[in-house]
C-alpha cells in the first residue's frame, strides 16, 4: 500500500466525506468532557495528515501532542496544515506506530484513527499503547473492521456531493480523487489477502481487553465499517 500516493488527496476524500465529517464531530463532543492536565501528552498513532491531532491541540494549547505516523508526505501535508492554523504545540514524528519511542505511564490521552488494521501487528500496537497510557489515561480508537465496499462508498459520496456542490463539482471531485479510489482497492486487497486486519465489534472490543484496556464504551461508526471505542487505563 502506497500511503505517500494517498497522501495526496487524503483531505480531499476527508473533507468531501460526511461520514468522516461525523467522525471528527464525535471527537469533538468526547474532548469536551475529558480533564487533561495543562502540562499533558496526547499521542495520536497513524495521525496521518493530521484531522485529530490538529483537533486535540486546538482544544487542549498547554499540551503537547505527538504526531506519528510512517509516512513522510502525511506527515509533511500535516505540517502544513498545522502552520496555517497557527498551531505550535505539537512534535511530528515519522516513525514505528506499533513501538513509539515514549517512556511509560506518560500519555494522558491515546489517539488511534483508522490505523491499527494496517499497521502489521495490532495486537504488539495496542499492547505498546497500554504500556504508554499513564494510569487513568484515556484512550479513543476507531478501526475499520469490515471489507471496503467501493460501490457502497462511490454511491454514497458521489450523491452527497451532487447534492451539496452540484454535478460537475461532483464529477471534477471524483476525478481528482481518482487516487483515493485506487488507494481503497488496494486495501480491499489487503483485507481479502488478511494482511489488513478484519475484525467485529465483539472482536475488537476483546483485542483491547487482552491488552488491558477497560471499554468505557464500544459501538460502530462510519456507515457501520469501523468500530470506535472509548478506553481508560485504570490506575492498578
Amino acid at each position: 500500500m502506497n500511503w505517500s500516493q494517498y497522501a495526496i488527496v487524503y483531505d480531499l476524500m476527508a473533507d468531501s466525506n460526511p461520514a468522516y465529517q461525523q467522525l471528527l464531530k464525535d471527537f469533538c463532543s468526547y474532548m469536551t468532557g475529558l480533564s487533561i492536565p495543562p502540562d499533558g501528552i496526547i499521542l495520536d498513532l497513524g495521525a496521518g495528515t493530521g484531522h485529530f491531532s490538529l483537533l486535540a491541540a486546538q482544544n487542549y494549547p498547554n499540551c503537547k501532542i505527538i504526531h506519528v505516523d510512517q509516512d513522510t508526505k502525511m506527515i509533511a501535508r500535516a505540517k502544513e496544515k498545522a502552520h496555517a492554523l497557527g498551531v505550535t504545540n505539537i512534535e511530528f514524528v515519522c516513525g514505528d506506530v506499533c513501538s513509539p519511542q515514549l517512556e511509560k505511564g506518560t500519555v494522558q490521552l491515546l489517539l488511534s484513527i483508522h490505523c491499527l488494521y494496517a499497521c502489521g501487528s495490532h495486537s504488539q500496537a495496542l499492547e505498546q499503547a497500554h504500556l504508554i497510557l499513564a494510569p487513568g489515561g484515556n484512550a479513543y480508537f476507531i478501526d475499520p473492521g469490515r471489507y471496503l465496499d467501493i460501490r457502497d462508498w462511490s454511491g454514497y459520496l458521489f450523491k452527497h456531493l451532487v447534492k451539496s456542490r452540484g454535478l460537475l463539482s461532483a464529477v471534477t471531485t471524483f476525478i481528482r480523487g481518482l487516487p483515493v479510489a485506487r488507494a481503497n482497492r488496494a486495501i480491499l486487497r489487503l483485507q481479502k489477502e488478511g494482511v489488513y486486519w478484519t475484525h467485529t465489534t465483539d472482536q475488537f472490543g476483546n483485542a483491547l481487553k487482552e491488552a488491558g484496556f477497560k471499554i468505557c464504551q464500544l459501538d460502530t461508526c462510519y456507515r457501520g465499517y469501523s468500530d470506535r471505542a472509548i478506553c481508560k487505563k485504570t490506575d492498578s
